[in-house]
């Protein structure tokens, strides 16, 4: 009886030495460190904490934009911009099988600013993304200062833009100088500003795009926002201020409502 349990102990004790050898590691493509050649997931998958970046090419009649350099509007106005900003916020990405949205994020750009990478979004291919171009109404009347020094509705940011009081954030900020004058062959010297804000001047932007989000690659989505559009069907040498309340409300109504056509992905 030993001699015949002896060899079959020795099987075992083989079989049992090749079992423990069999690679293990991270298993999952999406990961930053998985492992063409685990074949059992030990748990230690890692991921990029930003897998999705926003990439703003700011234009003026499709060319790159610069500010105190003269464009023309539609209506033959002519003008230059001496700064422009924008809060952005609810990022949603749509797909037949995923869908995903980072709520309570929030960016601050201006003409400079132009790549921001957002919070990880789930991995899939999707076929469209959108965002509100302005802040939630929550966040919009809370204390600027409650947030951190960093955050993009600090009070601390640089080019933080709040009225001060109930309503809130200016949601998108355009200003520069205009010719006045019906020949159009006067000076840029007037000043105009569009100042956007309110609860109602929140507008839900949204393309269609097919893209591919993993966990392990950063996905670029570009966006063109071409400011001399923005104007379209607005005569600047007569509507040239706005400030969002009163009076003042139907001029920035419409140029709220031409940001969908302003802003594509290309």
């Amino acid at each position: 009886m030993t001699t015949r349990i002896l060899p079959i102990l020795a099987i075992a004790a083989t079989a049992g030495l090749f079992t423990s050898c069999d690679p293990v590691g991270c298993t999952d493509r999406d990961a930053i460190n998985f492992d063409i050649y685990a074949m059992d997931d030990d748990g230690t998958c890692r991921y990029l904490d930003r897998n999705v970046s926003l990439v703003f090419n700011h234009l003026a009649n499709g060319q790159p934009l610069q500010l105190e350099t003269e464009c023309t509007s539609q209506s033959g106005t002519r003008f230059r911009f001496t700064d422009v900003q924008w809060y952005m916020c609810d990022f949603r990405f749509t797909g037949d099988t995923v869908n995903d949205e980072l709520a309570q994020t929030y960016i601050l750009i201006g003409s400079e600013h132009d790549t921001v990478s957002l919070p990880a979004v789930k991995s899939g291919t999707y076929t469209g993304f959108g965002l509100m171009v302005g802040v939630d109404s929550v966040a919009n009347h809370a204390d600027p200062a409650t947030w951190a020094s960093d955050h993009a509705l600090s009070s601390n940011q640089e080019r933080f833009s709040h009225w001060g009081w109930d309503p809130g954030y200016i949601f998108v900020s355009i200003t520069g100088y205009l010719d006045t004058t019906m020949a159009g062959t006067g000076p840029l010297n007037k000043p105009f500003n569009f100042h956007i804000g309110i609860d109602k001047q929140q507008r839900i932007l949204s393309w269609e795009r097919t893209f591919t989000v993993s966990g392990n690659t950063m996905t670029y989505l570009p966006l063109n926002i071409d400011y001399v559009r923005l104007f379209d069907g607005i005569d600047l040498r007569t509507q040239h201020s706005t400030h969002s309340l009163g009076s003042q409300l139907p001029l920035a109504q419409q140029f709220a409502n031409g940001f969908q056509a302003a802003i594509t992905t290309p």
